[in-house]
């Protein structure tokens, strides 16, 4: 692999890797303000699936000699394409990815 593409693969893991580290955020958030234990068990379920997806990307990026920093450090809904859907939502700032 080329230097450039190893560049390129590891803007693709990076990315990948911003998006589970926020998803792993927004679902430990949901599953702390629910009512319901068992959809809240789920989500936090969801949270340590992306935690895990996201210790393999990083294995991956040093494999290749990359650093593992992404390339957002905010958790930004639009960073990521989550959205807030209030019209469908009993709780303020209840989010949804696309």
């Amino acid at each position: 692999m080329s230097t450039l593409e190893a560049h390129d693969v590891a803007d693709v893991l990076r990315d990948l890797l911003g998006a589970c580290e926020q998803a792993e955020h927004c679902f430990r958030a949901a599953a702390n303000r629910l009512d319901d234990p068992a959809l809240g068990r789920l989500l936090e379920s969801y949270a340590e699936q992306r935690a895990a997806f996201g210790a393999e990307l990083r294995r991956e990026l040093a494999a290749l000699g990359q650093e593992p920093d992404t390339r957002s450090e905010s958790h930004d809904p639009e960073d990521r394409r989550w959205r807030k859907i209030p019209e469908f939502s009993p709780h303020e700032g209840t989010v949804i990815a696309q």
